[in-house]
């Protein structure tokens, strides 16, 4: 009961951020749009969007699991509604570790999200933002 009602109030404190229609933002968090795609020169391209939280974090973390070692990586985030903490520790963590196989990662997109300044802290999409 206690996770259920702890998943609840994330779900609700995320909604309240994110300032979006609430079955917009289920729909959103259930079935993002996150694409992988590998570019001609060999570099990989993830594009994050809709709501980005504990509830898709598997399956982009299956995504970025699939980016062979030593590999260019670009994780795009522009798209993103709400990138939320678990999001943003996996990204920089992943970022860490395939640095160390030989790849770069570069996290982009974040410069019309509104955050506390942490570099893993939640972002949102600014409101004027996220009317597209």
């Amino acid at each position: 009961m206690g996770i259920a009602v702890g998943i609840a109030v994330t779900l609700v404190v995320h909604l309240y951020r994110a300032r979006q229609n609430p079955l917009h933002f289920l729909a959103q968090t259930f079935s993002p749009g996150t694409t992988l795609k590998e570019d001609e020169n060999g570099a990989y391209l993830v594009d994050v969007r809709g709501v980005a939280n504990f509830l898709s974090i598997l399956g982009l973390d299956k995504r970025l699991s699939s980016i062979p070692n030593g590999k260019d990586v670009i994780i795009n985030l522009a798209e993103s509604k709400l990138i939320d903490v678990t999001v943003m520790e996996t990204l920089v963590d992943f970022q860490r570790l395939h640095g160390n196989t030989g790849g770069t990662v570069k996290i982009v997109g974040l410069e019309n999200h509104e955050s506390s300044g942490h570099a893993q802290s939640i972002h949102v999409l600014r409101k004027a933002e996220s009317t597209r």
